[in-house]
């Protein structure tokens, strides 16, 4: 487990969670729903530590074996 994903991975999560609040306290003034504000930091949480730790499989780059090898005919 890559410990510099997760890091990244939970000041991610730590952001969206504090948008989530100053959204609620000054632009919709509604009370804060802290367990769902926490539910959603925790999916966002979870969705960018798979997503950190798959993108790097999705970026590789792969030669094609159908030109580098000699034709067996």
């Amino acid at each position: 487990m890559d410990y510099n994903l997760l890091i990244t991975s939970s000041i991610i999560s730590a952001i969206f969670l504090s948008c989530v609040i100053l959204k609620c306290k000054y632009v919709t003034k509604e009370k804060i729903n802290l367990k769902s504000a926490l539910l959603d930091s925790l999916i966002v949480l979870l969705i960018t530590f798979f997503g950190l730790n798959i993108l790097p499989l999705l970026t590789q780059k792969s030669v094609p074996k159908a030109f580098t090898e000699k034709p067996s005919f």
